[in-house]
Formats: structure tokens, sequence, C-alpha cells
């Protein structure tokens, strides 16, 4: 069936306005995936396949509250942090961080300091060679550390102010994560950012009571989630 047939077929089907829509969002979609495929092409990484939770050997005891790899689209991702205009000098944590490409990315927006997490080991390993890569190309001397472990595990360093996730578990997982978090700012007071893409466990954020929803942005069908605890009370 030609292109023309399809479009005449589903105006018939949904209607003009639904027709219109779903092109749209098909050729979104399409630019996105072609900016993440010129993203690996430029910087020479390998970011962009998709690895499903069942073929990832995970470390710690919650495998089966995690989800698959598939890394944050790189046109809204960017499009986000200058939206957010965080000042700079900020330490930037990626909770599920996978194969590395939101702290490459992360480099670009004055970040005095980077760090991953993830609890694939392979993973771990692919993002340390993308970053070496990167780093041989670039030349960045921006510290970066990529650590293997469990997130409900890992303890917040007190200089970590942006904090990134990319909807990488269930509330099981977040609810501990925020824990850990919130004992960090409890022990070092300081201004926090945390965003997370398809914040579908939200709740388990905001129940805290030490977190202040402060916007949302949506790209198309990507939907990111700010949400700010400034123990000054200030602005978010």
């Amino acid at each position: 069936m030609s292109l023309v047939a399809r479009l005449v077929s589903s105006m018939q089907r949904r209607g003009v306005g639904s027709t219109l829509a779903l092109a749209w969002g098909s050729a979104v979609l399409y630019l996105h995936e072609g900016v993440d495929r010129y993203f690996d092409f430029v910087n020479g990484t390998e970011t962009s396949r998709v690895v499903e939770a069942v073929d990832l050997v995970a470390t710690g005891f919650h495998k089966e509250h995690g989800f698959r790899y598939h890394a944050t689209r790189a046109r809204p991702f960017r499009r986000l942090m200058r939206a957010l205009r965080i000042p700079p000098g900020q330490v930037f944590l990626d909770i599920g961080a996978g194969k590395g490409r939101v702290l490459l990315m992360a480099l670009d927006f004055g970040f005095k300091k980077l760090v991953g997490v993830d609890y694939s080991a392979e993973l771990c390993e692919i993002a340390r060679q993308n970053l070496d890569t990167v780093r041989r190309r670039r030349d960045f001397t921006t510290p970066v550390e990529i650590y293997c472990c469990d997130a409900a595990e890992y303890d917040f360093r007190d200089d970590e102010t942006v904090i990134y996730l990319y909807n990488p578990f269930d509330a099981v997982v977040l609810a501990e994560v925020m824990e850990r978090l919130c004992a960090s700012l409890r022990r070092a007071p300081r201004k926090t950012w945390l965003i997370y893409l398809h914040p579908r466990w939200h709740s388990a954020i905001e129940s805290t009571g030490m977190f202040t929803w402060a916007s949302l942005h949506s790209f198309g069908k990507l939907e990111f989630a700010v949400f700010t605890h400034d123990p000054a009370g200030g602005p978010a």
C-alpha cells in the first residue's frame, strides 16, 4: 500500500486530527532516533542498543524491580538541561546510568563532577569504555566516576546536587533510594534537583516531604518531572 493510500485509510478510520497527530508523533520519533544514531557516530560510542532486564546480570537483591536499559533520548535531554539553567559547579548523579549516554551529554553543562550508578557490571564496563573513547577524542577534564551497585545500597555523597533517573526501577527501590538521599540531605543540607523521566512512581518522592514538584517538561511523548529540595526555602 502506498503512503498516500495509508494516509487515506488512516483518516477514514481515525479521522484527520488523529491521523495528523500520529504522523507528527512518528516524525518526532524518527528525528530523535536519528539524533541518537548521530550521537554515537560522532562520539565513537555505543549507547543506543536496548538491553532487556532479563539479559542483565545484576548486583544486589532487586533485579526483579529493575527495568530494561533504554538510553535517554539525546535531543530532549539537551533541551531540558538548557531550560532548567542549573547553576554551574554542581555534582551530577545518574542513577541507572547504563551505558553512560546521559553522563556524556552532561559534560556540556558545566558540572564539576559526574557520577553514574548501575546494577549491571556489563553496562558499567560499556559506560567506562564509552567515556574513555570520548575522553581521548575531546580531552575533557571533568572527573567521572562509575559505581556498580544496587541503587538501594548506594550511599549518597554529600556534594551530589543533581540526581537523574530514567525510570530505572519500581517504587520498591525508589523508596529505599529516597530514604538514603534524604538522610544525606539532612546530614548536609543543600539545594538539590531531582530529574525523573517518565515519573510513574513520583509519589515515592513526594511522600518524603523533602521535595517539591517544581516543573514538568514534555518533549513529544517524553515527560521529565523536576523536583527540588531547598533547605533555605527559596524559589524552585
